[in-house]
């Protein structure tokens, strides 16, 4: 199925290459972690503007990491950069909402991605798709994959287990 153009036949998934069940260590999560950049990686201008735009819409999240405070975060997309934030979570940080798009020098929530406080994001980019796993630690899991440059959902499944695209081969880059 080609899920950019909206052609073929939607079948199961158990089996195929579009999705595969991966532990948070596998090649999913190392070609996510190529991808995805601090906000401080753009120049100073796009630095300062989304600063300013993430703390205007969302001015009680704190930024700076320590025990109180999380990070936004950027991934650079064919379509533009997506923030999210980087929150305490046990020892570590987690990837959690809210999750924006950036449009036109404005904000624009995520199709699909709900707004509840403590949801957990991954995401993995493979050319025009973006796969997003939710986490709602009261409403279970699912999995959106979105056009990247379009911003449009084109799927959403519950229930998956850590689900990523099957990885493309060099020849079909």
């Amino acid at each position: 199925m080609d899920l950019v153009k909206r052609k073929g036949t939607l079948l199961p998934l158990a089996g195929l290459p579009e999705l595969k069940s991966t532990s948070f260590g596998g090649f999913g999560a190392l070609e996510t972690a190529r991808t995805l950049q601090p906000v401080t990686s753009p120049s100073g201008l796009e630095l300062n503007q989304a600063r300013k735009l993430l703390s205007a819409a969302f001015p009680d999240m704190k930024e700076g990491f320590n025990e109180m405070a999380g990070e936004w975060q950027r991934l650079s997309t064919p379509g533009g950069p997506l923030y999210y934030r980087l929150e305490p979570e046990g020892d570590g940080y987690a990837p959690e909402v809210p999750v924006r798009w950036e449009r036109g020098g404005k904000l624009v929530p995520v199709e699909g991605v709900p707004e509840t406080q403590g949801t957990f994001v991954s995401f993995q980019l493979q050319r025009d798709l973006l796969l997003i796993y939710v986490d709602e630690s009261n409403s279970g899991s699912k999995t959106l994959i979105l056009d990247a440059r379009t911003k449009k959902l084109l799927l959403s499944m519950e229930g998956l287990s850590t689900p990523v695209l099957w990885p493309s081969s060099p020849s079909s880059r």
